[in-house]
């Protein structure tokens, strides 16, 4: 029994060494907004490709209006779903947001001091669509498209929840 015991600790102990060695913090996203899931995710460097969720930098100009703007606290980043990368149209039609010739989401007409784009565009390589399934949701429905340069990785959700 106290082998066991020994090898346990010595396992837990040889863990936390290397776990010590991570940039944990950096790694760890704790999302507060009902966008997308309240919760933990784990920040990967990977490219986020259509379905997948994206954190979107603090530095950001959507994040920067977000914050000045009362919807986020100081630098937060956002989180956001890709929906939709090169080659796709999107288009935003009045209050209708369109991809692929699909309609996808609709705009809030209030608050009055939403950002709001108009017309197609065919996105770039560096270029994504980004539009959560909460309706109220601030993404592309009002910011349009996001430079690749401004998503940092891929989330994967560690523990999410949903009120």
């Amino acid at each position: 029994m106290f082998k066991s015991q020994y090898l346990f600790i010595g396992i837990v102990g040889v863990f936390m060494t290397v776990i010590s060695t991570i940039p944990i913090q950096s790694r760890l996203i704790w999302n507060r907004t009902q966008s997308a899931p309240l919760g933990l995710y784990w920040l990967t460097k990977q490219a986020p490709v259509v379905g997948d969720l994206a954190l979107i930098s603090a530095k950001s100009d959507e994040a920067i209006w977000a914050q000045n703007h009362g919807y986020t606290g100081p630098k937060w980043p956002l989180l956001k779903l890709v929906s939709a990368t090169q080659d796709d149209v999107i288009c935003r039609v009045d209050e209708q947001i369109i991809i692929n010739n699909s309609h996808i989401a609709i705009t809030l007409s209030y608050p009055q001091d939403l950002p709001k784009w108009e017309g197609c565009f065919k996105l770039g390589n560096d270029e994504r669509f980004l539009l959560n399934p909460h309706p109220h949701s601030l993404d592309g429905r009002y910011f349009g498209l996001t430079n690749q340069q401004d998503i940092e990785g891929k989330l994967i959700p560690i523990w999410t929840y949903t009120p």
